[in-house]
């Protein structure tokens, strides 16, 4: 974290609100130069291509307004629709969060297989633990969330995800924010670095009213502003589009300023981190110096906060994208791609013109000549007196035209995503192996985007864990299918283990997964890098080729080729692939008990046969005496015909 040149921990009522606001305006200075861009990325991506701010007036000046269809100024989306195409493309490949085992000292244990029990152990805990971030994501919508994420960071070049925890619920929530509502020194390249993050957004009154922590003495003298935001840039964007903000007292608003300022410890706020009920958990294995999280609730007007308390935090409860490492405000993706956009309008729409004027044709006539027009089912009559009008000869269009067109198309192109992913295959390419082959060229030119995304989802499954080790006291139940059966587990944080542990109550189950903050997590990309279908089964059934080789090597087992079978079926989308996979597995365990069970049977009943037949060769068996049959006597056994080996025998 920063380092503070004047520590805010002896900073408390109207002095904190006074360094708030001091934070919000050294916030907005930086985010100033921006905002405009902002404004003018957002009002382009919405198809508003000919809209501009006068420098006369200062007024929006709307050119789609005068046209009509002579003089059409079309607007065509080349630019939004590559921005999507990248963000697609970022979300093509699966990103599983992958928990690292906790370590295991051989020292702490006797024997050597301890240790490999203590090491299978913590693997089966790590496992258990993504596949809880898993189906949190799932719950959390995180998908969706992200994608939301990137579509902005390409119009402001950040945007941000705040994940927080209910401690009432037990439960874990998360938002998504733009550049216009988090406040913060946009100079910094990462955003723990800046002294302080506050949190700009509209709140309902009836909601503040409700909330039992906050100051009701300052809420009673409140009075509501209705605004959609706090930068007068994006608040003028939004009234223009969804107009006026409603004045109904039932839904009246007012901007909620949430500010994070990490603070090192010291006498000041040690003091005051000792009056609340959660001290014991902040002030666990920290020392004078060390820092800790303060959250602070302001309203604009107001001489007193909301709310003021230090939280057991250990960085902002937000997560930032950007699809470039970087100072954290910086150009926007559409921003590079608006003037070719522009130039590619323009003269579009002046091709458009041309094409309505040679429809409805130029014609020269002499000054005040008087001529008439009359148009019915034989078509259209011009009567004269005089001189006959005569149609003006249009020049064809340029060849370089066209020419210019085609290079600005391709300097477009050179900014984002080509070929596969805006659907612009070259002609002839119809195979999957030649579009494959087009969509790993254009995912290559976005590695920088697909590292920081990786770290993004990383960061993201770490505060996850984080918040659960703090605030899951009780046990939580995890639904899952895993091959398509359920799987059920319980998980619960170190919290809760301690809380446990102080008041000696009954430890948690064996089973019980316990979560703890200092899990480490590593992002996987999944799919085999395969962006359709067939190249998906495709890579399949050269996995399934290797498998085999390697299965008759002996170097894998047979069942492994049951993992493979599966994802095989699920790349063809059968339906009910857990049917079929249990019916597989059936039939397995089946033929293994009849050569278990059935074969051992019929090999001792020959057994049995054979050796019967070896004594009355000898010299009779008792009881087996010639007995006279209905074709006459038994024949004697023929000493030449050996009995035939069993199953598994030799010759």
């Amino acid at each position: 974290m920063a380092n503070h040149y004047e520590s805010t921990s002896s900073l408390y009522g109207q002095a904190m609100v006074e360094q708030i606001e001091k934070f919000i305006v050294m916030g907005e200075k930086t985010r100033k130069p921006f905002e405009r861009r902002w404004y003018d990325n957002m009002f382009f991506d919405d198809g508003f291509h000919f809209r501009f701010v006068s420098k006369k007036t200062g007024q929006v000046i709307d050119l789609i307004r005068k046209r009509n269809i002579y003089s059409p100024m079309r607007a065509i989306p080349i630019a939004s629709t590559q921005i999507r195409g990248v963000a697609n493309l970022l979300l093509a490949t699966k990103m599983i969060p992958v928990i690292y085992p906790e370590r295991v000292l051989p020292t702490n244990y006797k024997t050597p297989k301890e240790v490999k029990r203590a090491q299978e152990d913590a693997k089966y805990i790590a496992k258990r633990i993504g596949h809880w971030v898993m189906e949190e994501d799932s719950e959390q919508e995180i998908d969706d969330k992200v994608a939301l994420m990137i579509l902005l960071a390409e119009k402001m070049s950040v945007s941000y995800m705040e994940v927080w925890p209910d401690a009432e619920k037990q439960k874990l929530n998360s938002e998504v924010y733009d550049a216009f509502e988090i406040c913060l020194l946009g100079n910094k390249k990462e955003i723990y670095d800046s002294p302080f993050l506050i949190k700009i957004v509209p709140k309902e009154i009836s909601d503040l009213k409700a909330n039992p922590q906050f100051d009701q003495e300052v809420l009673d003298g409140i009075t509501p502003d209705n605004k959609y935001a706090s930068s007068e840039v994006k608040n003028a964007y939004l009234v223009s589009k969804f107009g006026g903000t409603n004045t109904s007292d039932a839904s009246a608003t007012l901007l909620l300023r949430e500010a994070y300022i990490p603070e090192h410890l010291d006498e000041h706020n040690m003091e005051a981190i000792a009056r609340q009920s959660d001290s014991k958990q902040i002030l666990d294995g920290k020392k004078k110096g060390d820092i800790v999280m303060r959250q602070v609730f302001t309203l604009r007007g107001t001489s007193k906060p909301l709310l003021d308390q230090y939280v057991n935090l250990s960085r902002y409860p937000f997560v930032d994208y950007r699809l470039e490492p970087g100072p954290i405000y910086q150009t926007a993706k559409i921003e590079r791609l608006i003037p070719m956009n522009k130039s590619f309008d323009a003269i579009m729409s002046r091709v458009e013109k041309y094409i309505h004027t040679m429809v409805a044709g130029k014609y020269l006539r002499k000054k005040g000549e008087p001529t008439t027009s009359v148009t019915n089912e034989s078509g259209e009559f011009i009567d004269y007196e005089v001189n006959p009008p005569t149609q003006m000869q249009i020049a064809s269009i340029p060849s370089f035209l066209f020419q210019f067109l085609g290079l600005l198309q391709g300097l477009m192109d050179s900014q984002g995503v080509t070929t596969a992913t805006l659907g612009k295959l070259p002609k002839g390419v119809r195979g999957y192996q030649a579009i494959e082959s087009l969509k790993q060229t254009d995912y290559a030119n976005l590695k920088i985007p697909v590292n920081q995304l990786i770290k993004t989802r990383k960061r993201i499954a770490e505060t996850m864990i984080d918040y659960a080790s703090q605030y899951f006291i009780t046990p939580q139940a995890v639904y899952r299918l895993e091959k398509g059966e359920p799987d059920y587990f319980d998980v619960v944080g170190n919290a809760g283990v301690q809380a446990r542990k102080n008041a000696k109550a009954k430890d948690f189950p064996d089973d019980m997964i316990k979560i703890q903050r200092d899990h480490r997590v590593r992002i996987e990309i999944v799919g085999g890098q395969s962006f359709t279908e067939q190249g998906r089964r495709d890579a399949m059934k050269e996995m399934i080729g290797f498998m085999e080789t390697m299965i008759k090597g002996g170097y894998l087992p047979k069942d492994a080729m049951m993992v493979i079978a599966r994802q095989m079926l699920e790349s063809f989308k059968f339906g009910g692939i857990s049917d079929i996979m249990n019916s597989i597995a059936t039939a397995k365990e089946g033929e293994k008990k009849f050569e278990e069970d059935d074969i051992k049977k019929i090999k001792m009943a020959f057994l049995q046969v054979i050796m019967d037949m070896k004594k009355a060769q000898e010299g009779g068996v008792p009881g087996m005496e010639e007995q006279p049959t209905q074709g006459g006597p038994a024949p004697a056994p023929n000493p030449n015909i050996q009995p035939a080996p069993m199953p598994g025998e030799g010759v």
